[in-house]
C-alpha cells in the first residue's frame, strides 16, 4: 500500500438531472487496491459562486453513485469526485457541468365567457395547484 493520497476517480458522469437533484456515477481510480481507499468525496458548486464549493462525504469504499439532492430548479452547476484514504482527499475529477430542469409552474390556460354582463372564467391547469 503507498502512503500518498489516493489518484483520480475515473469517468465521472452526471445521470437522472431533474429539477432538484442529480446522480453523478464514476469508477475507483486506476490501480486502486495498491491505494486503501476509504470512500469518496463529491464536490459541487452553483455557476457563479466563487470558491464555495460544498463537500458530500461518502464512506463506502465500494460506492461508484451519489445522489446530489435539494439543488435549485434551472441552475448551472460543477460537480466533481475524488477518492480519500487515510492519508487524505486525492486530486479530484475535472468538473462536470449540469443544468438542472425547470421547476414545476403552476400555468392556466383560461377561457373567457361573458353571460349577462359577467365574465365567467374556465381553468384548465397544465400543473397540479399547490396544496394548502
Amino acid at each position: 500500500m503507498k502512503q500518498v493520497e489516493p489518484p483520480v476517480p475515473q469517468s465521472p458522469r452526471l445521470e437522472e438531472i431533474e429539477e432538484s437533484s442529480v446522480v453523478v456515477v464514476w469508477t475507483e481510480p486506476e490501480y486502486h487496491e495498491f491505494y486503501n481507499i476509504r470512500g469518496y468525496v463529491v464536490g459541487f458548486k452553483k455557476f457563479g459562486s466563487g470558491n464555495e464549493w460544498v463537500n458530500e462525504s461518502i464512506s463506502d469504499k465500494d460506492s461508484r453513485k451519489y445522489s446530489l439532492r435539494n439543488l435549485s430548479p434551472e441552475t448551472r452547476y460543477y460537480v466533481n469526485v475524488a477518492a480519500k484514504n487515510t492519508f487524505g482527499i486525492g486530486v479530484a475529477t475535472e468538473s462536470q457541468t449540469l443544468v438542472t430542469k425547470t421547476g414545476k409552474s403552476l400555468r392556466a390556460d383560461c377561457n373567457l365567457y361573458t353571460f349577462w354582463g359577467y365574465i365567467l372564467v374556465k381553468k384548465n391547469w397544465l400543473a397540479s395547484p399547490p396544496d394548502h
